[in-house]
């Protein structure tokens, strides 16, 4: 998993005209400019930064039962991906910056009081720990709750509850931002889709689709019912541009989480709220 990358200056500008309203967006743009005189090599944008905080949120999201080692090991991949930004970057800089991102995280993990998310703060803390002082990382700290008070701790809270109980993932939005233009451009291709897999979901569409095919929903071009999964899968897979070579392994795995049938159960709930209206 790639967290963060180098942002062009117009891939930057889209982002910010896009979520220049948005509270969690400004909460970090506010965060990242302050600090940014500690990064004078990486100057690690408010833009980047924000991808980097929507990736990490958005992973404890989607893997909830893997939730505590992915904290435990951000440090590591932010290492990976900001120390290939810029090879001038001292280790120093390098690990200011993933402290800072890091922190960050705690921070909005804890604007939602839940127990889970409060253990999730402490692992964070924990290997933050291991690069820098208590001391250190509490006026960090201190000086982003500064900005939480500021933009108004009720609001923010209220954003991040948002977040956690809808099906939207940030990284999603910041996808459709960045490659708009290349989408609005592109030319339909035959057996190829406009649309892709929510950058999240690409589990619970094979998941449907496996429930679909025992079903019996599916057809072979003679009108025969389909007798191969792999094979409808894969292809269903290429005309949304994604990968199922490996579906046995990827639904076996699923099988082993507690909340295999989670995406069947939200189903239910939309289907019981559906609205011939709501369709346009």
């Amino acid at each position: 998993m790639k967290i963060l990358r180098r942002l062009k200056k117009e891939e930057r500008e889209n982002i910010e005209e896009q979520f220049e309203n948005g509270l969690l967006y400004r909460f970090v743009c506010d965060v990242a400019l302050h600090f940014s005189f500690k990064m004078p090599v990486l100057r690690l944008s408010p833009e980047e930064m924000a991808v980097a905080i929507a990736g990490m949120l958005d992973e404890i999201k989607e893997n909830p039962e893997e939730s505590r080692y992915l904290c435990q090991t951000f440090w590591n991949k932010l290492w990976y991906d900001i120390s290939s930004m810029d090879e001038r970057a001292s280790e120093e800089e390098v690990s200011y910056a993933i402290i800072v991102t890091m922190a960050l995280l705690v921070v909005c993990l804890l604007l939602v009081d839940n127990v889970r998310h409060r253990t999730l703060a402490l692992d964070l803390i924990c290997v933050i720990q291991e690069h820098t002082s208590m001391q250190d990382l509490e006026q960090i700290q201190r000086q982003m709750n500064k900005f939480v008070w500021r933009m108004g701790e009720h609001r923010l809270k209220e954003r991040m509850e948002q977040y956690w109980q809808s099906d939207m993932f940030l990284s999603d939005a910041i996808y459709e931002v960045l490659h708009k233009d290349g989408l609005e451009q592109q030319e339909i291709k035959p057996g190829k889709s406009h649309f892709r897999i929510a950058k999240k979901h690409k589990t619970n569409f094979a998941k449907i689709l496996s429930a679909m095919f025992e079903l019996r929903m599916f057809e072979d071009e003679n009108g025969q019912i389909a007798s191969n999964k792999q094979k409808l899968i894969e292809e269903l897979g290429v005309f949304f541009d994604a990968d199922y070579k490996n579906l046995s392994q990827l639904l076996n795995a699923s099988k082993q989480n507690d909340n295999y049938i989670e995406i069947f159960e939200k189903m239910m709930e939309k289907a019981k709220k559906y609205d011939v209206n709501d369709f346009r």
